[in-house]
């Protein structure tokens, strides 16, 4: 009961949020729809139809990182038929925010065309991805902007993308796409970096080793103080092994080294 009353406040919202980008441009079909003045906004070109997405992995400020591809359909992790895939910041767990046969056109006051993508979650709401076509007829190859989801828990996931494609009229219907192989141009709000992430993964991995290592020598083997630390007897004599090693190369390189010597391996 409780999941069906969250699920109609949720669709509550979509309608809400739908109804405040005007719904002007008339869908043809998922790649296309056309505006009162009888343009078409064809969206082929800003889509992959080879089952990847076209913006790839790409950091949103919320610290996850979003794939977005319009008009077709991909597949990434446990997100099938997606419009829109959201990635965990471990790159473990990956969520689906659209599916692309929910597509719907609208648009808003400024005359930006909006592609809406909706995916239903496991308690009845709806996640809901809202793509903004900025018209820029000199930008041949597309630039996204990712602003990730709106407010904790929010379930709506917003993006831009600039390209000539979003200007009625300028491309086709079902183009070729505009400058095939062509760079995408990425705009990141804000982000985490992939060398963050190994560095938080190396930190939480030490305090593991440590704390694991810890817990096993006090409650197994009975230690106490130092004894407690994890393979002991080898951290104690790295420091040791490091000099060693260290005079053994400077010596070597000054020449300095006569009768001891490393054995050979």
């Amino acid at each position: 009961m409780l999941s069906s009353v969250t699920g109609l406040l949720t669709l509550v919202t979509i309608i809400t949020h739908v109804s405040e980008v005007q719904s002007q441009c008339t869908m043809i079909d998922a790649c296309s729809c056309f505006m009162p003045d009888g343009n078409v906004v064809d969206i082929s070109s800003l889509g992959d139809n080879n089952g990847f997405a076209k913006f790839f992995a790409i950091p949103g400020p919320d610290t996850f990182y979003y794939s977005l591809n319009l008009c077709y359909p991909f597949n990434e992790g446990s997100c099938s038929g997606a419009a829109g895939c959201q990635t965990s910041p471990d790159f473990i767990s990956t969520f689906q925010i659209g599916d692309a046969s929910s597509v719907m056109f609208s648009t808003d006051p400024s005359n930006n065309v909006h592609v809406l993508y909706t995916s239903p979650t496991d308690d009845g709401r709806f996640r809901t991805v809202d793509v903004t076509l900025q018209c820029d007829p000199n930008s041949i190859n597309p630039n996204i902007q990712v602003f990730g989801e709106q407010g904790f828990n929010s379930l709506l996931y917003t993006f831009t993308i600039s390209s000539q494609c979003a200007c009625p009229g300028v491309c086709g219907t079902n183009p070729e796409p505009v400058n095939p192989g062509g760079d995408v141009i990425i705009t990141v709000e804000a982000g985490i970096s992939p060398g963050t992430i190994l560095c938080i993964i190396a930190i939480v991995g030490m305090v593991v080793y440590v704390g694991g290592g810890m817990t096993y020598m006090r409650v197994r083997k009975q230690a106490t103080g130092a004894g407690m630390l994890p393979h002991r007897d080898f951290w104690v004599a790295v420091p040791g092994l490091i000099k060693e090693g260290v005079v053994f190369t400077y010596q070597k390189i000054r020449g300095k080294i006569s009768g001891k010597e490393y054995a050979a391996i």
